[in-house]
């Protein structure tokens, strides 16, 4: 399953609704190390590619954080088929309605079904917030496939919906209402099978060792974190988990409980440790990686080793997609492709907003980086915000004289 377009519309966060693509835009040409492959994107058929770096950008509480929710949201929705009142997807709904009762979201994905059957789907689905119960429900859905050999990229997603229509392929949830295993917050993507994507986050909480990690113990890739730990392992003890960390300087050995290794290991090697792991095993599956903030603790030889393992075909051959926030402008300088950058910002009223980068229309030096050219298209927010700080300034002067 691939995930191609989230849009979201009627909501109370970004009051002009948005559409964030994860299929490219510009041109896509081939890699010339690898003549079977694509820069930084994965074919799914003639000028139709899903991206492999995708970056979101944006001055600080700008709704960086809450894309990479909403996207795990669409993750969870049609891979996994969370209902919308499970823990994670009702944080994220909740954060779109605000104080409005009624949403609408559009999911377009594309997916190969048990029987080799290649489809493009759209799946819109209208949500409503009952206050009584506190709990979400569909008010109606409407699922349209079409086949992938009849989709044509020029004429863009809509023809998904007209498809589907003509031939009377949409499945719909007022055709469902009879159905008694179909709860009233369970999506009718359910009705697909063989729908499963790998989606791994680092939004909970990155700078832990975690138990998945335990056969993830090389002593090459600890090593090039921290050249003095020779090995550390992770094994089940009782209802437990102990870490042995051994150390290179007078051959040392500590036992400790996992959640004790902060004290032990540095926050650098162990994010670094972790945000690996999880890289490797989104590339074993051809998943999706999210991370928020990706240069907090890390260098950046380290990031842009990371981001080369989802550019380079040899290390990325199941197209998986790294999809990270970052306030490190000149990272995004080591992009080949511009429309795998997003641009969070705030109006005046601080509705957020959302822009895909084009470097046509943010300015015609085209020999400027990327990063010159991004930071140019946010100094109105800076501005903002440094007027914030002015008055953040003179509030703890007059408590600091009281």
């Amino acid at each position: 399953m691939k995930l191609l377009q989230i849009s979201v519309n009627n909501n109370d966060l970004f009051c002009n609704g948005f559409t964030f693509n994860l299929n490219t835009r510009d041109l896509v040409r081939r890699d010339k190390s690898a003549p079977d492959t694509y820069t930084q994107a994965l074919k799914i058929k003639s000028n139709l590619y899903t991206q492999n770096v995708i970056a979101i950008t944006g001055s600080t509480a700008t709704g960086k954080t809450v894309m990479l929710q909403i996207i795990g949201y669409a993750l969870h929705i049609i891979s996994t088929y969370d209902r919308l009142n499970d823990p994670f997807v009702k944080s994220v709904i909740n954060k779109l309605t605000g104080n409005i009762n009624d949403i609408n979201i559009s999911l377009t994905f594309y997916n190969t079904s048990s029987e080799g059957t290649q489809n493009i789907y759209r799946l819109d689905s209208a949500i409503h917030y009952d206050q009584a119960e506190a709990n979400y429900y569909y008010v109606d859905e409407n699922l349209y496939s079409m086949p992938l050999s009849k989709f044509k990229p020029e004429f863009g997603f809509e023809q998904i919906v007209t498809y589907s229509e003509q031939h009377s392929l949409t499945v719909a949830r007022a055709n469902t209402k009879d159905d008694p295993f179909l709860l009233d917050d369970m999506s009718i993507a359910v009705s697909l099978k063989r729908m499963s994507c790998n989606y791994f986050s680092n939004l909970c909480e990155i700078n832990v060792i975690t138990p998945d990690l335990a056969d993830f113990n090389k002593k090459e890739i600890i090593q090039c974190f921290d050249p003095s730990i020779d090995s550390l392992i992770i094994k089940k003890q009782d209802t437990d988990y102990i870490a042995r960390a051994v150390f290179k300087r007078g051959n040392s050995a500590v036992k400790e409980a996992i959640q004790s290794l902060k004290y032990l290991i540095s926050s650098g090697t162990i994010k670094g440790i972790s945000l690996l792991s999880l890289a490797v095993t989104a590339l074993e599956k051809g998943g999706y990686l999210l991370v928020d903030d990706i240069e907090d603790h890390l260098d950046k030889q380290f990031i842009s080793f990371i981001l080369d393992l989802f550019t380079n075909s040899c290390t990325n051959p199941h197209g998986a997609s790294l999809i990270f926030t970052t306030h490190y402008l000149e990272l995004l300088d080591k992009f080949k492709r511009k429309d795998n950058i997003y641009l969070t910002s705030s109006d005046e009223s601080n509705s957020l907003l959302l822009t895909r980068f084009d470097i046509n229309r943010v300015i015609t030096a085209k020999d400027l980086k990327k990063s010159e050219l991004i930071s140019s298209r946010m100094m109105e927010n800076y501005a903002r915000k440094n007027t914030s700080l002015i008055k953040a300034n003179s509030a703890i002067e007059k408590h600091l004289k009281q």
